[in-house]
C-alpha cells in the first residue's frame, strides 16, 4: 500500500478525488440521503424510500399542503465514548425529504415500513378539496 501525504497548496489537494470524497459527504451530498423509486401501480403510486438504518419508530410521514414529508432520525453512540474518530461516514441526525403530491384524500395514503424500506402508497385521484395536514401511520 502507497502512502501519500497531501501538502496544502500542491496540486494534489485540490485534485478531483479530494473534491469528490468533499462532496460525497452525507451532510453535502443528500442524494445519499432517503433515495426514491416512485412507481405506477395501477391506479396508485407508490413512492419506495430507503430508510436503511433508520428504526421504523424514528420515521415519520405527514401529508401537509400537497407534499409528502418524511423524516427520518438517528443518533450516534459516540456521546458515550472517549474515542477519537480519524474517519466517520455513518450519518447520525435528522434528515427529510418533501414530495409534492398534489391534493390527495389523506385518509387513502397508507405507508408500511419493512427492511429499511419505507412504502407510501396513495391513489391517483385529485381531489377539489382545500389542503389539509395530518400524520399518516406506518404499519
Amino acid at each position: 500500500m502507497k502512502n501519500t501525504l497531501t501538502k496544502y497548496g500542491s496540486e494534489e489537494f485540490l485534485s478531483k478525488s479530494f473534491l469528490k470524497n468533499f462532496f460525497d459527504l452525507p451532510i453535502i451530498n443528500s442524494s445519499n440521503i432517503l433515495k426514491t423509486n416512485i412507481r405506477k401501480e395501477g391506479n396508485d403510486y407508490v413512492y419506495e424510500i430507503d430508510v436503511s438504518g433508520y428504526s421504523k419508530e424514528n420515521v415519520t410521514v405527514n401529508y401537509e399542503d400537497g407534499y409528502l414529508i418524511v423524516e427520518a432520525k438517528t443518533s450516534s453512540n459516540s456521546n458515550q465514548s472517549t474515542d477519537t474518530y480519524i474517519h466517520q461516514e455513518r450519518y447520525s441526525g435528522t434528515c427529510s425529504r418533501s414530495y409534492y403530491i398534489g391534493e390527495v384524500d389523506e385518509s387513502k395514503i397508507k405507508a408500511k415500513y419493512n427492511d429499511g424500506m419505507l412504502c407510501i402508497k396513495f391513489p391517483d385521484e385529485e381531489k377539489n378539496q382545500k389542503y389539509k395536514s395530518t400524520n399518516i401511520n406506518i404499519n
